[in-house]
């Protein structure tokens, strides 16, 4: 039993006092690798919020309270302040140009907005939401969604 515990701590020292010398016989330099990106600007995006039509009057600020917590999360969106910057429209359409306008020469590159209520008929307690996107650099509406949820 002796000779496997004194052959097995000659082995230990036999593999530490290697590991060390190699270490210190390497001569390995330290390293040091920077990388860069190029600047990027966050996309400055307005939130007008979200109509409640028809759901818990709770519903329409939650998802814009969710929403713009979001878009700050991303790092890749700058929340703009519209009444800040003196855009005061609370609800708006597809068709408000000049609210669009108005944004627009404020430096607001994207605008989104939405509906929500309650589905009509259902079994179930589900939510809808529609959101919008509007471009300012193309001066149009880029997009519609219609999502579907349950409380």
């Amino acid at each position: 039993m002796n000779r496997v515990i004194i052959g097995l701590m000659i082995a230990l020292c036999v593999v530490v006092g290697a590991g060390l010398f190699g270490i210190l016989d390497s001569r390995a330099t330290d390293v040091f690798l920077e990388a860069t990106r190029p600047d990027f600007q966050k996309i400055p995006i307005g939130v007008f919020g979200f109509q409640n039509g028809g759901g818990p009057e709770w519903l329409g600020g939650r998802l814009e309270e969710v929403l713009k917590a979001d878009l700050q999360r991303s790092l890749v969106f700058s929340l703009v302040d519209l009444p800040g910057i003196g855009v005061k429209a609370r609800e708006v359409s597809t068709t408000d140009k000049a609210v669009f306008k108005q944004a627009a020469e404020n430096g607001v590159s994207v605008l989104v907005w939405g509906k929500s209520g309650q589905k009509n008929g259902s079994k179930e307690s589900e939510l809808l939401m529609d959101g919008f996107v509007y471009d300012s650099g193309s001066d149009e509406v880029v997009g519609g969604k219609r999502y579907v949820g349950s409380t």
